[in-house]
Formats: structure tokens, sequence, C-alpha cells
């Protein structure tokens, strides 16, 4: 039986794929995602499509599971994300650039799937390099 920490370790290796059929089946049907800064919780569907956004914006991942602290059916995780920008990405245009995503994610768990996942990282960041 895989652990919660190997799970949340193939969940963020798998973004090095651009694969979101091997992504989204991390994700329990009753997926919900809440995005940074208290945006609208998304489902299961809504969090496939805009993961199809990301892919179409970023290329060429790498990611780091910096840390990882795991209690009951709950992980933490410090992740940084490096990505290549070859599509446009809220209104900038492809610029090529290599760019690095810190970001935080807090995991829920049921049935040994993703039920619950919050993130955390800084948009104007992400922006910021792109320009």
């Amino acid at each position: 039986m895989a652990t919660i920490e190997n799970i949340c370790r193939a969940y963020i290796a798998s973004y090095e794929t651009g694969q979101q059929k091997k992504i989204s089946a991390f994700l329990h049907p009753a997926h919900t995602y809440y995005p940074p800064g208290g945006g609208k919780p998304m489902t299961r569907e809504e969090r496939i499509a805009d993961e199809h956004f990301f892919f179409s914006a970023f290329s060429d991942i790498t990611v780091v599971v910096n840390d990882i602290l795991v209690q009951n059916n709950k992980a933490a995780l410090r992740i940084t994300m490096q990505c290549t920008q070859s599509g446009e990405y809220q209104g900038v245009a492809a610029t090529g650039r290599r760019i690095t995503i810190p970001y935080m994610e807090f995991i829920g768990f049921k049935d040994g799937l993703i039920l619950d996942e919050r993130a955390e990282f800084d948009m104007m960041g992400i922006i910021s390099q792109l320009k």
C-alpha cells in the first residue's frame, strides 16, 4: 500500500510529464481545488480544465518537493517548480523564459486519492518573471 508521502511525491513528479491523464488519475471523483488567494473552489473537471490552461502556457517542467509533512490523511508540501513559458499566460505572450514558481500545497486524501487541494503561490511573482 502506498503511503500518503509517496502518493504526494508521485503526484507532484507527474507534472514533469505534462500528461494530464497521469495527473488527473490522482484526483478523487469528488475532488475540490481551492486556488490561491481565495478564488472560487473548482470541481475535479474544472481543475482538469485549469491544468490544460497551465500546460498550454508552460513546458519543460521540473519540480522539487522541498518539504513534506504528513498527519493522518493530510499532507503539507513546499515545492519549487521551474518551467519555460511556451504559450500565452495571463495575457503575456510566450517569452521562452524559464521561471521559478515556489508554492505550497495542502492536500487531503480519501481512498488513496486527492480529495481536496489548496495551493498558495505568488501570482505577481510569476508575472514579473515573464515581463
